[in-house]
């Protein structure tokens, strides 16, 4: 598996270069400018931090009481597990579900909790998405698509058995991550003179954030073919959304690494006994 996913990254990174190689090497990358580098690594700086205090409410929604600043500590660190090891998130997620099986944490809970923090923010971004309904004038399908959608959210929460508030507290969360998130796309997009709206950036961007599910090292390659495709459904130049992938990629690359640093020692201490 570990191979397939590396295999996926390659491949998909190798293709998207060598359909768009001329106009990438032609790029003039002079336009990124260091002080909007340093501004956007802040805002991802804060998704992480919102991504791992988000694991507290997901924890608590299933009944598992971690101390909030260990679980933020976790957090950072399973984010940096996750950009390092293959798999992407799934890569933190073998990291969490380890430490909390050592601490003798019943592991249907924290399955539970991991489905809730992998499944409620690719809910909400796949209900975002459906607003490029909205262009095509066809709000009835985009009713069905709303309703139906709530209803297995509803049948999620009675199945697994999950405290309400909790949930919606982490559902929040993952509402700002969404929201902020996109802004950052949208404005390495506007550093480089793309013309879009905020609106369509934030639909681009959701179905960038739902690609997430396909298996790749990192989201590396997966991420910059999605960007390419959903992001000329409103004019960008495929070439142009890929740069802008790549940026996206390392700045949350580099503030994963800038965050987690600190803390992974003393995670994987405790992974160890």
């Amino acid at each position: 598996m570990k191979f397939l996913r590396f295999f996926i990254s390659l491949f998909l990174i190798l293709l998207m270069f060598n359909i768009y190689k001329d106009e990438i090497l032609q790029f003039d990358f002079s336009k990124f400018k260091f002080k909007n580098l340093l501004y956007l690594l802040f805002l991802m700086s804060l998704t992480v931090l919102i991504t791992s205090s988000r694991y507290f409410f997901s924890f608590k929604s299933v009944g598992i009481f971690y101390p909030f600043n260990k679980t933020l500590n976790l957090g950072l660190s399973s984010n940096l597990m996750g950009q390092i090891l293959p798999g992407g998130g799934m890569g933190g997620d073998i990291f969490k579900f380890i430490l909390f099986s050592k601490l003798k944490v019943d592991k249907r809970l924290i399955t539970k909790s991991i489905l809730i923090d992998r499944g409620v923010p690719l809910f909400l971004a796949l209900m975002i998405s459906c607003l490029f309904i909205f262009s095509e004038d066809n709000y009835m399908y985009l009713l069905i698509c709303f309703f139906g959608l709530l209803l297995i959210f509803y049948i999620f929460i009675i199945k697994l058995k999950i405290e309400t508030v909790y949930l919606l507290i982490s559902a929040s969360h993952s509402f700002i991550l969404i929201f902020l998130s996109s802004y950052i796309f949208y404005s390495i997009l506007n550093n480089f003179g793309a013309s879009i709206t905020f609106y369509n950036c934030l639909i681009g961007y959701c179905f960038v954030f739902i690609s997430k599910i396909i298996p790749s090292y990192g989201g590396w390659g997966v991420r910059e073919t999605v960007s390419a495709v959903s992001f000329n459904l409103f004019g960008i130049d495929p070439s142009l959304a890929i740069i802008c992938s790549i940026y996206f990629g390392l700045i949350l690359a580099l503030s994963s690494l800038i965050l987690g640093i600190f803390y992974i020692d003393d995670i994987i201490k405790i992974v160890k006994k």
